[in-house]
């Protein structure tokens, strides 16, 4: 038995948005991280602040500042034509141990909601997203 559209089209399939993006990419990079992770700890871990050594293992040291106390990243939006990869953000805040919580409200953030905040463990995020300039989010530890 053979099926077809009334029009013989097929049905216009659903774009992925960004933060869909980032949702895909931390499961991807789940095994990434944990091997950088390993390797970070397989050095003896006393290479400087965690912060650091997420984003060596991630190779994003140039969002590091505050002696190590902070990471900041800009991802590409629509409109733009650099930033940090969705990749590169998800297997630094997977370093870092970012709980699940915190990657579903990271996900669930639309333009309208603004500056938004967050926790965990001794890490404190902010984070903004639009489409257009895509997500701004500064993690700082004390």
């Amino acid at each position: 038995m053979r099926v077809e559209t009334q029009t013989g089209v097929p049905p216009k399939s659903r774009r992925v948005t960004p933060l869909e993006w980032l949702g895909i990419a931390i499961a991807v990079a789940l095994s990434v991280a944990g091997i950088a992770v390993w390797a970070v700890s397989a050095r003896g871990g006393d290479d400087g602040t965690a912060i650091e050594q997420a984003a060596e293992a991630c190779s994003v040291t140039s969002a590091i500042g505050d002696d190590g106390r902070t990471i900041t990243f800009d991802t590409k939006g629509e409109d733009e034509a650099s930033g940090h990869s969705i990749d590169d953000v998800a297997c630094a805040l997977l370093g870092l141990d970012l709980p699940d919580s915190m990657v579903g409200r990271i996900e669930a953030t639309r333009a309208l909601d603004g500056m938004q905040t967050g926790e965990w463990d001794d890490y404190t995020a902010t984070w903004t997203y639009h489409p257009t300039n895509g997500m701004t989010m500064i993690v700082t530890t004390d």
